[in-house]
């Protein structure tokens, strides 16, 4: 299979619907590892999205407590 590198960029929103969509969609048995590696990617991709969502949300909340205890000194 030949590798091509794009400069697509999806949003997470984008993904999570494309996920969706191949989650539904029937497959032949021929395509069942080619949709199975895309899940997978997709996937990955969504999990990091999320990870990275998560540290900046806990990075905010720290830097908030940091703010609100600052204030009560």
């Amino acid at each position: 299979m030949e590798i091509i590198q794009s400069d697509l960029t999806f949003t997470h929103e984008e993904l999570v619907f494309i996920r969706t969509v191949i989650d539904l969609a029937t497959i032949n048995a021929k395509d069942a590892k080619f949709v199975a590696q895309l899940q997978i990617k997709i996937e990955n991709e969504i999990q990091q999205i999320n990870d990275l969502k998560n540290q900046e949300d806990a990075e905010k909340r720290r830097q908030l407590e940091e703010i609100k205890s600052s204030k009560k000194k």
